[in-house]
């Protein structure tokens, strides 16, 4: 818990830095392995994805705060998993091209599994198997699209989404996007996850 609530205060930190550098009007820009472009990581913060990942980070301290009194079994790999999960969205949200997007929307997704099975009866694990399954649909929807804008534009950038020819990459990109939030009517893994799940992470979910 300890560590919880030290990467609570360094993140609110950074955030509220990033902030005000937002509302000076600037732009940052940082890249994880720059030299295997295009396939390194790269995240951009503006004025919208500064506040997701607000919106982000005060999801996971409720959700953290919440389960301080809810988790009494497997504490170390269950916050371990929710570390994992708030770098991922903060990746997710600030991702600046489609290879960073999609390796941060993963490594959110095979948290989000592990905690959802965080009980293990046969019941959840059933549940977390729809829910995996469901969300390799998706993101194989999701790679296909990318794929098919680097095809069309030879351009990893995320607004290429939108100006690629044709509709079918936007299309599988919403698709996907909506298949793994479970948005109706693809949404046939979320009635099962949500009771699954442990309180704190059906939150989350939902």
């Amino acid at each position: 818990m300890v560590i919880i609530f030290i990467v609570a205060i360094v993140m609110a930190c950074l955030l509220g830095l990033m902030l005000f550098e937002i509302l000076k009007g600037n732009t940052i820009h940082s890249a994880f392995l720059p030299q295997m472009a295009p396939f390194g990581l790269r995240l951009q913060v503006d004025g919208l994805s500064i506040v997701m990942a607000l919106v982000g980070f005060l999801l996971w301290l409720a959700v953290s705060i919440y389960s301080i009194s809810y988790i009494k079994i497997n504490l170390v790999s269950y916050y371990s998993l929710l570390l994992i999960v708030l770098g991922a969205v903060q990746g997710t949200v600030l991702a600046k091209d489609l290879i960073s997007f999609y390796v941060f929307l993963e490594m959110a997704a095979v948290a989000t599994y592990f905690l959802i099975i965080h009980k293990r009866s046969v019941d959840v694990l059933q549940a977390g198997y729809k829910y995996i399954l469901m969300t390799l649909i998706g993101a194989f929807l999701i790679l296909l699209s990318i794929i098919l804008v680097y095809v069309d534009t030879g351009s990893y950038e995320v607004i290429m989404v939108t100006k690629s020819g044709g509709i079918i990459a936007p299309v599988l990109f919403l698709l996907g996007c909506f298949v793994k939030a479970g948005v109706v009517p693809l949404h046939t893994w979320l009635p099962d996850a949500h009771p699954a799940a442990p309180s704190p992470v059906s939150a989350f979910l939902s």
